[in-house]
């Protein structure tokens, strides 16, 4: 069993890589060690405030773990939505290219930055986490106990040709979607961003998401080919 190395954002991706990605790649020979970047405040519950205002907070622990893992893999877990301005590859993204063109302009940004580490594999998810789940979103109506929802959750996903197409505004963000449809003023609780997002995409599987999220599709094959081979070469 290989061991890799990975930074999330917050409280939402670590369940995520806990619960969902490290079964997956345990069958295919990796474990991901997770590393939450020191940005949040925790309150009492699951509720928390903070995030990534700065690529600096990012820097310090993504430099920390480059150089300090012995050439171990090391990934990251980002949202594209509201990424830091100040991020390698932000500045300089091609005008008028589709989103997905933009994230990998950014992720080779990073990449760059760091002088081209074989072992680095920057990764920042199209737009959000949350998007995944509309790979299938009768999970998410299953796991919020609201059947009657799911044609909504549906309607949102066959108005784009992928959930990763869902875009980035402040409303339209995938978890924006989600909140106005599980407030938690109407009779169901409040969607929750570290339970729920978990629980529904074990619900979904990997290979649902894969099939349906090209650009996760992509990491996942190179984080399966370290498991298999050590390297991503």
């Amino acid at each position: 069993m290989r061991v890799g190395y990975i930074l999330v954002e917050g409280y939402t991706e670590e369940p995520f890589v806990k619960q969902v990605l490290n079964p997956y790649l345990e069958d295919r020979g990796l474990w991901l060690e997770c590393t939450i970047i020191n940005t949040k405040v925790v309150q009492n519950g699951p509720n928390f405030k903070g995030g990534v205002k700065a690529y600096a907070q990012v820097h310090k622990d993504l430099r920390r773990l480059v150089n300090n893992t012995g050439g171990q893999l090391v990934t990251t877990l980002f949202d594209y939505y509201a990424f830091p301005a100040d991020a390698p590859g932000m500045n300089d993204r091609p005008e008028g290219a589709a989103t997905a063109v933009k994230v990998q302009h950014v992720e080779r940004g990073i990449h760059a930055y760091y002088e081209f580490p074989r072992n680095l594999l920057p990764f920042l998810a199209l737009h959000e986490l949350e998007a995944w789940l509309f790979a299938q979103p009768d999970a998410v109506a299953h796991v919020k106990g609201a059947p009657e929802r799911a044609a909504l959750l549906k309607g949102i996903r066959s108005a784009v040709a992928s959930p990763e197409a869902i875009n980035d505004t402040p409303e339209g963000a995938p978890s924006k979607r989600l909140l106005a449809l599980f407030p938690g003023n109407d009779g169901y609780d409040k969607y929750n961003k570290r339970i729920d997002g978990p629980a529904a995409l074990e619900r979904i599987g990997l290979d649902t998401v894969r099939s349906e999220c090209l650009h996760f599709d992509t990491w996942l094959k190179q984080l399966e080919r370290f498991g298999e081979h050590g390297s991503l070469a």
